[in-house]
């Protein structure tokens, strides 16, 4: 989760940080793009750049987030729950889940 993730918002792929600072960050973001429907921001991506966003790149930005966060969280399960039931042993087990 905390590596992050490539999302692409209105064409260009922005590279995004999904630690809890910026889910944080998204989170507020998103509340103020529904007080404020007119807002711009730059959001900095993970590569040091800032990418300009309006209140629907708000929303895309932080909704592939979210879709990026739950989905590590159902492979971790998956993972987990493997390792306990024995069908998981090695690393490459492992690997084979994230893949």
């Amino acid at each position: 989760v905390d590596g992050g993730t490539t999302i692409n918002v209105a064409g260009t792929a922005i590279p995004t940080w999904t630690d809890a600072a910026s889910q944080g960050a998204l989170t507020s973001l998103v509340l103020a793009s529904q007080i404020d429907p007119q807002i711009t921001t730059a959001w900095k991506g993970k590569d040091g750049a800032f990418y300009p966003l309006d209140a629907a790149g708000i929303l895309t930005l932080a909704n592939g987030a979210r879709l990026f966060v739950q989905d590590c969280f159902t492979k971790e399960a998956a993972a987990l729950a493997g390792i306990a039931g024995g069908s998981i042993g090695t690393l490459d087990d492992v690997n084979q889940v994230f893949a």
